[in-house]
């Protein structure tokens, strides 16, 4: 385990992924859809740059071939490649969604070239499952592993737990994301650097 380097699985507008940053951990981020990578790319170039972070432009998948994503028009939050979630969610909120073919890569070997990270972050609408499983077949496991939780029942979520704790993982925490910009960051930090922002989805 590389107790510097962290993997952020969905990177979307780049919020957590530039708290890691900032705090002094290198990061591998991944955010499929191409129009988002490129914004981000250009945000955080001079991270880019001086190789602290990798930016890969790809969707988490069980094969190494292009894949359909499912880019929402009026959530961009809600990109998937999930099928059943564009159903359920262009059903419920009359949503849109727009179908294009990206690169699709298996969690694993993205792990075999850059490896195991301290925290993992995977937030990628209704597909979080599929990264962190291949962790069982692996002897080390990250530090720490944040998923956003997306089940509506109470066995549900019990479940989604005890697979976690197939994983070795013992301690949960379960966080409110609205409440997120209330925290705010210890000083001296928990972790790596200490820095005048909000505590984003991991420890400060």
């Amino acid at each position: 385990m590389d107790r510097n380097l962290i993997i952020d699985v969905g990177v979307h507008t780049g919020q957590d992924t530039t708290f890691y940053l900032k705090k002094g951990f290198r990061v591998v981020g991944i955010e499929p859809h191409p129009d988002i990578y490129e914004s981000i790319k250009r945000l955080l170039n001079s991270y880019i740059e001086s190789g602290q972070l990798t930016l890969l432009n790809i969707a988490v998948s069980s094969k190494d071939e292009p894949i359909t994503f499912y880019a929402n028009l009026d959530r961009s939050f809600w990109g998937t490649i999930s099928a059943d979630r564009v159903k359920e969610s262009d059903h419920s909120f009359r949503s849109c969604s727009l179908e294009m073919t990206v690169t699709g890569r298996r969690f694993e070997s993205i792990l075999e070239e850059f490896g195991i990270p301290y925290y993992l972050k995977v937030d990628i609408e209704g597909s979080e499952p599929p990264p962190i499983s291949f962790l069982q077949r692996v002897d080390a496991k990250p530090q720490f592993i944040s998923i956003e939780s997306t089940k509506a029942s109470w066995n549900a979520l019990l479940e989604e737990l005890e697979f976690l704790k197939k994983l070795g993982y013992q301690k949960f925490k379960a966080v409110n994301q609205a409440k997120v910009t209330q925290e705010v960051c210890p000083s001296a930090a928990r972790k790596g650097k200490y820095i005048h922002s909000i505590s984003i989805r991991m420890w400060c």
